[in-house]
């Protein structure tokens, strides 16, 4: 198993993790992703050296990103407003490799990167309707805070609501 940076030649095998990912998540209701959306950041998290995987056997298993600022970080009351955090986003693991300790792995590999940062918190948020993601975030550790963004996707015809989660890093 490798944990490492993401390069622009493992972009074919993201977008069919994210293919195979997104299909399992409209089977189960789940619509926050589409065809544009996050296939459209791909590149630039690559090449901004944000984008994370997890391969096995060559396979890239999982995916995630940090990143050390966040729009929306405002709209929130994080524990330590004023604490160093970073935010992390895209975690997905691959629909073939679930329930083997993927996500938990990569979450771990994300808090050492985190670690590294001199950062004290890892943040993220989370489509309230994605309730597998809420419980593993929630498994893991995550604490929710007040406050909640929520903005339109017009591809999808609805409003994707999201709530924030913190964790401390120690």
């Amino acid at each position: 198993m490798e944990f490492r940076l993401a390069k622009i030649e493992d972009l074919e095998k993201i977008n069919k993790l994210f293919n195979d990912v997104i299909y399992d998540m409209y089977s189960k209701g789940i619509k926050i992703w589409h065809k544009i959306y996050p296939y459209c950041e791909f590149e630039n998290d690559i090449n901004n050296k944000n984008l994370y995987v997890v391969t096995h056997n060559e396979n890239i298993v999982a995916t995630f990103c940090l990143f050390e600022t966040s729009e929306s970080e405002m709209k929130f009351e994080w524990k330590e407003k004023n604490s160093n955090a970073v935010y992390l986003s895209r975690l997905a693991v691959g629909v073939n490799y679930r329930n083997c300790g993927y996500g938990k792995l990569a979450l771990n590999f994300a808090m050492k990167l985190v670690k590294s940062k001199k950062a004290k918190f890892i943040r993220l948020y989370v489509a309230k309707v994605n309730t597998p993601a809420i419980n593993f975030y929630l498994k893991n550790g995550f604490k929710k805070v007040v406050g909640q963004t929520c903005e339109y996707a017009e591809i999808l015809d609805t409003y994707i609501i999201e709530d924030g989660y913190e964790i401390k890093v120690d």
